[in-house]
């Protein structure tokens, strides 16, 4: 699967990605093609389309977790509650309406939080969304809630697991390792029992919670799931250099609605320092084509985007090397932040005082 996230890298085998492809398709290959020529390519030409491919939807701000390396813990964010149920029907028949192809679950805090989770998957793939997803630190999931949302027709289910055994456990406070690993094993089972395709069993870790040994992370989930993914640690510190001339494609693609239904200019922009619109006065479609995304747009192709102040504080135009290792044999390109060479020094010493999660 190509990967349009800057700070993600994998080590899938090419019939790993083959045997993914055919999981996530199956069913819908054509609209999961054109789907994916508009996600993958088309987006970095500037396509826009006259309706999101994708929206991310946030059911809520609030998590259990206090995980380090959140932004939760370097940003005051106020409380937000809950999405309210009929605002998201709004959102989704809209949607349907307009051939939306997919909807991410998640945002800022933990999805299955909400006391209708499992309603919202179901509601949006009634109205015919061809793709449902979420992303979940996992506490909450039990064999109950897991078959009720393979029941609604979740399609793909994420799980950030940052680390094994105790790196895991300082990382995941208060979850621990046992219980985490006994639920990705209990996940795939239950696929196997009910004879289901989907949803995709993917897993994502920090970079720095693995890289003493990923193999053993590897080793450990890849029985059990679909696609493990790995991602460079968030610099709020903003110590590495900047791609000036680069361009935030997911401008072009995808749309994000909070909790209160406000819509900021992306889903990095977390405290919604830019606000293009609210839904729950606005249709979607109103928002995508109005005024303030089309500047905000114009800046990023103008390269003016450090004018934007979600812009100036992201992480996905930062510049980047790769550096080869070999992990279970195969050689891997593992992605790296490029450092000015003033902090060099500076992030040598780093390295060795600060804890593994805090590790760029």
């Amino acid at each position: 699967m190509a990967m349009l996230n800057p700070t993600q890298f994998d080590n899938d085998s090419t019939l790993k990605k083959v045997q993914l492809y055919y999981r996530r398709g199956k069913g819908k290959f054509l609209p999961h093609l054109i789907n994916r020529l508009q996600f993958n390519y088309l987006c970095k030409l500037y396509f826009k389309p006259k309706f999101p491919p994708h929206l991310d939807i946030e059911p809520t701000m609030l998590c259990n977790m206090k995980c380090p390396m959140c932004f939760q813990q370097h940003m005051a964010i106020p409380s937000e509650g809950f999405l309210d149920f009929e605002l998201y029907k709004k959102i989704v028949d809209e949607g349907a309406k307009n051939h939306l192809y997919s909807i991410r679950l998640c945002h800022r805090g933990e999805p299955l939080l909400h006391p209708k989770i499992v309603d919202m998957v179901k509601y949006a793939k009634e109205k015919g969304i061809k793709e449902v997803f979420t992303l979940t630190n996992g506490m909450l999931l039990n064999e109950d809630l897991i078959r009720r949302l393979y029941a609604a027709g979740l399609d793909w289910l994420q799980l950030s697991i940052d680390g094994v055994y105790e790196n895991y456990e300082n990382i995941r406070q208060p979850a621990k390792f046992k219980d985490i690993y006994g639920k990705v094993k209990l996940l795939h089972k239950i696929r196997e029992e009910e004879k289901r395709l989907r949803p995709i069993i993917w897993i994502q870790s920090i970079w720095s919670a693995v890289k003493h040994d990923p193999k053993q992370f590897i080793d450990l989930f890849s029985p059990y799931v679909d696609k493990i993914a790995f991602h460079v640690d968030f610099d709020y510190e903003h110590r590495f250099k900047r791609d000036p001339d680069f361009v935030c494609y997911r401008l072009w693609h995808r749309m994000m609605i909070m909790a209160d239904g406000i819509v900021p200019m992306c889903n990095s922009d977390f405290l919604k320092d830019e606000i293009v619109g609210d839904v729950r006065c606005q249709t979607v479609k109103e928002v995508w084509n109005g005024e303030k995304l089309e500047r905000i747009r114009k800046l990023n192709l103008e390269k003016r985007r450090f004018e934007l102040m979600p812009c100036a504080k992201c992480n996905w135009g930062n510049l980047r090397e790769n550096k080869e290792l070999i992990i279970n044999g195969k050689k891997q390109k593992v992605m790296t932040n490029i450092a000015p060479e003033e902090y060099k020094k500076d992030l040598q010493d780093l390295d060795i005082t600060l804890p593994a999660h805090r590790r760029c």
